[in-house]
């Protein structure tokens, strides 16, 4: 019973932020943008100073090596290969968003951005566990897929992912470039980033 009022708590606490964020820019989902051509290197790019191996198959969805398939981003998250990223928050916490608590993971990609306060590469990819108490509940991925953030619409050069689930993942809540239900937050943000950086 539990579960379930803590699930439905978040779903609720979900669509009141999705609702208050959303600037429905009409993206298109799983747009595939992400496929640079950049190598196959699933370890976040070697040319996009992402280095390391991130374990994330021959689908590497791009500079990153995160998949923007939702399908196969679902079954890459579920094996953790972002786990192997060194920059990471300490341990879980409270969101500054709508996200509840949460554990964020950045590549060297994106960490090198970060630190310059530059805009982010093609590559640079973030992800975000979800918790309910102390479990992983879901995770939020963040991928940018196109040199410029906002080619073709707001926030179209970034791909979006969220899921609430880390057994079924057939109803992500966001799974395109430019997803409404992100952009409105995120686009207050450095280049669509919003995690407080150094992580903490």
């Amino acid at each position: 019973m539990f579960r379930w009022t803590v699930r439905l708590a978040a779903i609720g606490a979900l669509t009141l932020g999705a609702a208050a964020c959303s600037d429905d820019s009409g993206a298109k989902p799983d747009a595939g943008k992400a496929d640079t051509g950049a190598g196959s290197d699933t370890g976040g790019g070697s040319d996009t100073g992402g280095g390391g191996d991130t374990g994330g198959g021959g689908d590497s969805g791009g500079a990153s090596g995160v998949p923007t398939d939702k399908d196969k981003l679902f079954t890459w998250l579920q094996g953790g290969s972002y786990k192997s990223w060194t920059n990471k928050e300490s341990a879980p916490h409270s969101s500054t968003g709508p996200h509840g608590q949460v554990q964020t993971y950045i590549n060297d990609a994106l960490n090198t951005s970060l630190s310059g306060n530059t805009d982010h590469a093609v590559g640079a990819a973030s992800v975000k566990e979800l918790f309910s108490g102390a479990n992983i509940s879901g995770w939020a991925v963040w991928v940018k897929v196109d040199a410029s953030s906002d080619a073709g619409g707001q926030g179209n050069g970034i791909y979006w992912y969220e899921i609430l689930s880390t057994t079924d993942g057939s109803s992500p809540v966001a799974s395109s470039t430019g997803a409404g239900t992100c952009v409105g937050c995120h686009s207050s943000g450095k280049d669509y980033f919003r995690t407080p950086y150094p992580l903490q």
